[in-house]
């Protein structure tokens, strides 16, 4: 068996094919309750993904240590990112720190439904004392 590297495209969508057909043979035989049960196995596992901003629906951005489940979000230290006038653009803040930002700081933790997540940049902790 080759290795996913040395596959040709031809060959991964063969592949690809192979595993779907085997995929639908396992459901049939187990009936559907196995899909349902891995989807919720893997919506239940538990992501920390560091310190990290992170933007929300409707524009929110936080900083503080992200962790989904896939159900939920959580922020541990959370500091919400009220403004930032550096004209840098959040990568740069992500590699640089707060300067001419406004940051709120909660002494708790921010949770919300996992699908109000827009996407998070990792960033170091100690940038943001």
């Amino acid at each position: 068996m080759k290795k996913i590297e040395e596959l040709t495209i031809k060959e991964a969508k063969e592949e690809l094919e192979l595993v779907r057909e085997r995929y639908l043979e396992l459901s049939k035989e187990l009936g559907k309750e196995l899909g349902k049960e891995l989807r919720e196995e893997l919506n239940r596992k538990e992501t920390n993904h560091g310190w990290c901003i992170v933007v929300l629906d409707k524009g929110f951005m936080y900083i503080g240590e992200l962790i989904t489940d896939g159900e939920y979000l959580t922020i541990n230290q959370p500091k919400n990112i009220r403004s930032f006038t550096s004209g840098k653009g959040l990568l740069w803040h992500a590699k640089n720190g707060s300067e001419d930002m406004i940051l709120d700081a909660f002494d708790g933790i921010l949770k919300a439904p996992y699908t109000e997540l827009k996407h998070f940049i990792l960033t170091d902790k100690d940038l943001w004392k």
